[in-house]
């Protein structure tokens, strides 16, 4: 059976890193290496890792601690993780999630018996001590209408509930955006979705993603993480274009620059204000087709666009409003 490269990023996450790192050691499945990543963890991080490996050190499982001269971010961790892993398949585990104790066993054993170059799962969502199932399942099995869907955010582009071959990566010198680190996974998941032959599901919930880590890069919207994540899409078109994939990438695309454009006012900030009516101006006669927010939004792009300065203010201190009195009534 093929051998696994499991990277797991370490920073700032001292209260969650021991479950993570337990959670991978007891898994059923035991061909792999485990390669660490510490950003300059401020943390007792890398401590508790240590501790974890000496109890399972009677496993005989490679392990490898990588560390960074300087805090590089969550691309850069990434990429360090694979230059330095050998499996034939890599999956990322982030340090504040965990994962059943059958995962890998599943998604190789999948893997092994279809001879696909992706393999994902489905995933619990936990926070506050409740676990959310969340389906990954499509209708569709050719890889281009996978990518699309996946594009169409109907499954999530996180690398951490999916295997992939490293030979992909090699071949096509695929490379995390050192210095993206919001949406850097979209960049390159959508590529290996691109270029892979064969694309599985495994329909069950191996992942546990956790909502209650407060410091998450997905929990903090603000000017920097908006043009990151917009630099991000702004990728994955250039992809698209220059290697001219099939155009029903590009149809799904639009959903993507809308979620960008959208977060962008979600940040509340003026100047991304300013700019977000320039930005995908390709989208402008889409606004309205974006699937996953509530139609007042839809209403401040549509006066953003328009350069209807009044009304969008108007429109954003409005949702202000209402997104005060929900907080206030759920309280």
């Amino acid at each position: 059976m093929p051998k696994l490269s499991i990277i797991i990023p370490v920073y700032g996450v001292e209260k969650y890193i021991e479950r993570c790192c337990v959670s991978v050691f007891e898994q059923t499945y035991k061909n792999f290496e485990l390669i660490f990543v510490n950003d300059c963890s401020k943390d007792k991080s890398e401590e508790i890792v240590l501790q974890v490996i000496k109890l399972y050190e009677a496993l005989g499982i490679s392990t490898k601690i990588i560390k960074h001269e300087v805090n590089k971010g969550i691309s850069a961790v990434r990429e360090t993780g694979l230059n330095a892993a050998t499996g034939e398949y890599i999956l990322y585990v982030d340090s504040d999630d965990y994962i059943a104790p059958d995962m890998l066993e599943l998604l190789i054993s999948r893997a092994n018996e279809t001879e696909a170059d992706i393999v994902y799962c489905d995933f619990y969502e936990v926070k506050n001590g409740q676990q959310l199932y969340v389906d990954q399942s499509l209708r569709v099995a050719e890889p281009a209408l996978i990518t699309a869907a996946m594009l169409r955010q109907e499954i999530v582009w996180a690398p951490w509930n999916k295997i992939f071959r490293r030979s992909i990566v090699v071949e096509h010198n695929i490379h995390w955006p050192i210095g993206i680190n919001i949406g850097e996974d979209l960049v390159v998941i959508a590529q290996l979705f691109c270029y892979a032959k064969r694309i599985e599901h495994v329909s069950n919930a191996l992942y546990f993603y956790n909502r209650d880590n407060v410091n998450s890069y997905l929990n903090i919207w603000n000017s920097s993480t908006c043009y990151q994540n917009t630099r991000a899409v702004a990728a994955v078109n250039d992809f698209l274009i220059h290697q001219s994939f099939n155009p029903i990438l590009f149809d799904a695309l639009t959903q993507t620059k809308l979620m960008a454009r959208y977060q962008m006012l979600y940040a509340f900030d003026n100047e991304l204000l300013n700019l977000v009516g320039d930005t995908f101006p390709d989208t402008n006669d889409k606004i309205f087709s974006y699937r996953n927010t509530p139609f007042y939004w839809k209403i401040a792009l549509f006066f953003v666009v328009k350069k209807k300065v009044l009304l969008s203010r108007l429109a954003l201190k409005t949702i202000g409003w209402i997104r005060k009195f929900r907080s206030y009534t759920n309280s």
